[in-house]
Parts: structure tokens; C-alpha cells; sequence
């Protein structure tokens, strides 16, 4: 995941923050701590799970592994073949790419991250630094502390400690599970018992442990005030909780009541130690009305909510399932998958590419095999022009042009490309990659029709978007170099089903040349991203006698790379299989 996309889902991540908030506020004493403390401890997990990739397989690794090489009918004999009829004209399109700006913001985050993660082994070496330096407590407070634990209806193994480097009682973890005290305690054993209470709650309940899960989350969110909110919420919701365990398990209110008194009194000391990996009984005076209001109503016996409790939850999770939504569109997997029972070779093929990263496919439509070399026969990228062809098909099925009559009228705009300034045919528009004659019948056609047309067909993932004007250009819709060498195979077949007539007619706009017995057939694509030539396709097809091939080739670099320089790749790979002569 690049680190713009990671910023951007900081977006969907505050919120989602945000709205649990609002919502906990609007049912505010209405749900039990319980599930306010797991609804907290969820939103934490969840914004880490959107941090993780799609799960996605490295198909073209075991494609690698299970296949074999094969080279039948390579011909070294090469013959000329005429020169291409096609242009291949491209307008620039600007894209949110990662700026020198964005670069700066990522070693900012770094910096961050190392700071923090600093702070965390100064916090950790300081508790270790404290157990090497403590004290055993008397048989007293050891004789009490085995009475808390029967209270809470626990057997862990808790070491207790008393150290004059902390003013205040609190519990951790770092191999061992340790409750450390002050040396200069002087509570009364009722406080005493009612602070073990609470600090064995916390061990039992792992939220020593889940203190470095949510330090971890700061680490990585540092610079997200609505994640440390979330943080905040759950050291917060924490000690509510933590205080009902203890209310179930006193017997009876004298002692609940007394346990309030000794939170109260522990928030007239002045704490001076602070770790973000330690628990202990009191997190701030500003929370401690809300402790002691709570107990309060465990003790007057009020109860949530059931049908409330359950609103609640639906209602949050109902946010979660559209959060993690709105995040898999984001990261939808561009990987794709071919089906089973495909009889697939793996070529390396990386001669051929030259020094272009990407891949080539060649579809042997008799036998029904495939080829594929380079790196990403199975990644999806943006179509470009390639996806044309299929857009006039769509156009003709649906009679926004036909075959007699296809010609759209200029409409005395300036192009860069005077080519482009006239009047257009299909053909015309097909050869010379006028975009503004397949925009024109795209807007005829509206958004569902070419939603509905690519979802028919299959082509790619499907996606168009919001408008119809770019999609094909921008990285909506997106299809592999597998796929579209299928494509042109299934065009070729017309397995789609449709009006032969309107098929032949997109191939007659495709044709490129012809010599004797070989006819080949194609469109080039062009990538111009943010000024520079950085992406080159050709998709086609040849017919060769009785055999047919169906081919893609994709090329990227980082400029002076284009459909052409695509096509001239796809020529030599053509040539040297002896599939053009």
C-alpha cells in the first residue's frame, strides 16, 4: 500500500472514529462498560486490519513452478510485414501520484514512528529498571494479595513489589505479570485491598498486555488526534469495566461504596510516573465522576438496556461493515485470477520486453493455450485506448451508431492533434484514437449502459466509476494483459453473442495490414501520466490460414514509453514465434 493511500485512509479511519463517539455519546449511560470497552477495543483492531493488504495469491509464481516452456512452431524466419495504418495519439492525464511533497509528509511519519517507537523501549527498559531495583513487600500485603485473588476468582501468577521510583500503584507486564507499589505507602489495608482489586481485574483481563496493541496503533497513527482519541476512549472505558468486575465481585454494597472512597482517595495524590505500557486504579480526575456515577448506579441497581444495548450494536457494526467497504473499493484486489482447467505456459520472456517492465500474453485460439512472459500478465492497469474497440461494440449494439451511419460531427473544439479536428468516422476515430468520438457516444449511451456493457462482456473489474468521460483513462476501470488477450480471442469468436454484422464492423476498424495468407489486427493504448510517456499497450489478434492468435502486450517505464513503442515489442514477439511472417 503506498503512503498516499495510507493517508487516505486515515480519512475513513477518523470517521469511523467519529462516529462511534457521536453515537456513544447519544447512548451514553444507556450500554453496560462492558461492551463500550469491547466496541473501543474493536475500532483499535479494525483500524489496524485496514492496514493489511487483500489476501491475494502470486499466481504468476505458480504458474511458474507447475509449467513447462514451450516453443512449438517457432520459426526463425522473419518476413516483412506492412507498415501500420494506426496512429497512436494520447492525451495527457493527471494523476495523484506520490509528489515530492507526499515524500516529505512519508520521512515525517517515519521520523515519527522511530521517535515513538524510541519512547517505547526508554518506557520498557524503565519498568525493567524498576523491578531490578524494587523490594519484596511484607507477609501482610503478600497474605492480601492471595485474598484478592480469591475474590476475583483468579490463579495467575502475580509478582508484588514494592520501588521509590513510582508514587503510585500500578500493574504491568514484561515477562511477568508485576503489581508495583510505592515504598512510602501509608494506605489503610481497606484502600490497599481495594487497589490489589483493581490492578489483579486489569491482569486477569490482559489489558496490561493490550496496552503495547494500542501504543502500537499510536506508533503507526502519531499523527491522527481522532485515533488517540480512540486510544483515550479505551484507557478510559478500561477502568469502568475494570470497576464492575470488582462491583460483581464484592458482596454487597458496604463494600462497593468503600471501594468508591478509595478511588476518591487515590485521586487526592499527585502522580509523577507515566508510562503508556502500565494500568493502575486512577487515569484522571476528569474521568472520576464518571467512575464514581457508575458506581453508584451498579450499587442503586440500574442495569442496561437490553433492546438499547442491541440498537447499539447493530448500529456499530452496521459502521464497521460500510467502513470496511468503503476501504476494500479502495484497495480492490487488481490481481487476476484465471480460471481453473486453463492450459497456461509461463515464458520468462524478459528479452523480449527489452528494458520495459511488464508482460506480453499470446493465445493460441485452435488449441486454446496461453503464453505468458514477463512480471504482470495478471496485474491490472488502466486500459486506455485498447478499451475502444469495445466501446464502439457497445455503441453499435445499442444503436448510438451502426454500420451505414457511425460518422459523429465535430464540434469545433481545438485538440492537440489535428487529426482529431474533423469529422469522425468509426474507422477514422479507431485509427487516429479520437477520444472525444468515444466520450461522445459513451455520454449517448449513458453510465448504466456502459456500466451494464462491461459487466456483460466481463471486461476486467468491471468498474466505471461516476462519469463516463475518463473512466478508461484514469485507474477506474482496469483489465490485465490475460484478460485482454481473451478478450480479443472471445471478440474474434464473438462468444458475446452479439450482431455479427456489428462485430465484423469493429474488426474492419481494428484491421491493420495484410500479407498474403496473414492479416494482423489491433489497437494501441497510451499512458501519458502527469506529462510523461510512461505506459504502452497493444491488444489484437492474428489469422494466419487456419490458425488464430490472440495477443496483449503491456509495457511501463518511467517516460518515452507508448502504444507504439508497444507495438513494436508485440511485432518482435510476433515474428519470432513465426506467428507473422
Amino acid at each position: 500500500m503506498s503512503f498516499s493511500c495510507f493517508l487516505m485512509e486515515n480519512f475513513i479511519v477518523s470517521i469511523l472514529i467519529i462516529i462511534v463517539y457521536i453515537l456513544k455519546l447519544i447512548f451514553k449511560n444507556k450500554i453496560s462498560c462492558r461492551l463500550s470497552y469491547f466496541i473501543w477495543l474493536t475500532v483499535l483492531g479494525f483500524i489496524m486490519i485496514l492496514l493489511l493488504p487483500l489476501p491475494t495469491f502470486d499466481y504468476e509464481s505458480i504458474i511458474q513452478e507447475n509449467s513447462y516452456i514451450c516453443n512449438e512452431g517457432v520459426n526463425e524466419e522473419v518476413l516483412y510485414i506492412g507498415e501500420s495504418i494506426i496512429n497512436d495519439f494520447a492525451e495527457n492525464i493527471s494523476v495523484w501520484q506520490e509528489t515530492f511533497f507526499i515524500k516529505i509528509l512519508f520521512y515525517i511519519w517515519v521520523g515519527g514512528v522511530v521517535f515513538s517507537i524510541l519512547i517505547l523501549i526508554r518506557d520498557i527498559m524503565s519498568l525493567h529498571s524498576i523491578v531490578k531495583k524494587s523490594k519484596c513487600v511484607n507477609s501482610d500485603v503478600e497474605q492480601l494479595m492471595e485474598k484478592c485473588k480469591k475474590t476475583i476468582q483468579t490463579d495467575i501468577n502475580i509478582y508484588i513489589i514494592q520501588s521509590k521510583y513510582i508514587d503510585f500503584p500500578v500493574s504491568f507486564r514484561l515477562r511477568k505479570y508485576y503489581i508495583a507499589l510505592p515504598n512510602n505507602i501509608d494506605f489503610e489495608n481497606e484502600d490497599l485491598f481495594n487497589i490489589l482489586l483493581h490492578e489483579i481485574v486489569h491482569i486477569r483481563n490482559r489489558d496490561v498486555s493490550i496496552n503495547y496493541f494500542a501504543y502500537i496503533v499510536k506508533c503507526v497513527y502519531w499523527f491522527n488526534p481522532i485515533v488517540n482519541l480512540a486510544i483515550q476512549s479505551v484507557k478510559k472505558e478500561r477502568e469502568l469495566y475494570c470497576d464492575y468486575i470488582v462491583m460483581e465481585k464484592l458482596p454487597d454494597n458496604a463494600l462497593r461504596i468503600a471501594y468508591g472512597h478509595s478511588i476518591l482517595n487515590m485521586a487526592e495524590r499527585n502522580i509523577k510516573y507515566k508510562s503508556a505500557f502500565i494500568a493502575n486504579l486512577f487515569v484522571g480526575k476528569k474521568q472520576l465522576s464518571n467512575r464514581i456515577f457508575a458506581i453508584n448506579n451498579y450499587c442503586c441497581g440500574v442495569r442496561s438496556n437490553k433492546l438499547i444495548t442491541n440498537t447499539f450494536v447493530v448500529m456499530v457494526t452496521f459502521i464497521f461493515v460500510i467502513a470496511y467497504i468503503f476501504n476494500f473499493m479502495g484497495k480492490e484486489n487488481d490481481i487476476y485470477i484465471p480460471e481453473r482447467g486453463l492450459n497456461i505456459s509461463y515464458e520468462k520472456g524478459f528479452d523480449y520486453l527489452e528494458n520495459y517492465k511488464g508482460s506480453y500474453v499470446l493465445c493460441d485460439v485452435k488449441n486454446n493455450k496461453y503464453y505468458v512472459g514477463g512480471t504482470k500478465g495478471f496485474k491490472r492497469v488502466s486500459p486506455y485506448s485498447t478499451y475502444k474497440p469495445f466501446g464502439a461494440l457497445n455503441a453499435l449494439e445499442n444503436k448510438v451508431i451502426t454500420i451505414n451511419k457511425n460518422e459523429i460531427l465535430w464540434n469545433g473544439d481545438e485538440y492537440p492533434f489535428p487529426q482529431w479536428n474533423e469529422n469522425q468516422s468509426l474507422n477514422s476515430a479507431m485509427k487516429n484514437s479520437v477520444n472525444w468520438y468515444f466520450q461522445n457516444m459513451d455520454n449517448q449511451l449513458g453510465l448504466k449502459k456502459v456500466k451494464d456493457f462491461f459487466i456483460k462482456i466481463n471486461y476486467g473489474n468491471k468498474r466505471v466509476g461516476l462519469f463516463t468521460n475518463d473512466y478508461w483513462l484514469k485507474p477506474v476501470l482496469k483489465i490485465s494483459p490475460f484478460e485482454q488477450a481473451d478478450m480479443m480471442k472471445k471478440l474474434y469468436k464473438n462468444d458475446f453473442g452479439f450482431s455479427s454484422e456489428n462485430i465484423n464492423a469493429v474488426k474492419k476498424s481494428i484491421f491493420i495490414s495484410r500479407e498474403k495468407d496473414i492479416s494482423l489486427y489491433g489497437k494501441t493504448g497510451s499512458g501519458i501520466i502527469n506529462r510523461k510517456k510512461s505506459r504502452g499497450w497493444f491488444i489484437g489478434y492474428v489469422e494466419n490460414g487456419e490458425d488464430m492468435w490472440s495477443f496483449a502486450v503491456y509495457i511501463s517505464g518511467e517516460d518515452n514509453v507508448d502504444g507504439m513503442k508497444a507495438k513494436a515489442v508485440t511485432t518482435n514477439i510476433l515474428k519470432d514465434k513465426g506467428i507473422l511472417k
